[in-house]
């Protein structure tokens, strides 16, 4: 939700939203704020997303940093 207003307020003019699984409610309040939400899977009890992945590794918040600041970074050098 969050993610969706600040690229609203950034000056998209239309966001997707997309993911391979999500809980059904989560779908619902997502399309209220997004112009479209993709999620195939919308399982009745989500219980955890991690048990719809063979692989969900934790990533701490060094390598979050990491990452964001490479992408700020391209996406200086692209303007």
């Amino acid at each position: 939700h969050a993610a969706v207003l600040a690229v609203r307020a950034a000056g998209a003019s239309r966001v997707v939203v997309a993911a391979p699984v999500g809980a059904v409610d989560t779908v619902v309040r997502l399309g209220r704020v997004a112009d479209e939400v993709v999620v195939p899977e919308q399982p009745d009890q989500l219980h955890a997303v991690g048990l719809w992945y063979a692989r969900f590794d934790p990533v701490d918040d060094a390598e979050v940093a990491e990452l964001l600041g490479a992408g700020a970074a391209r996406e200086g050098a692209a303007t």
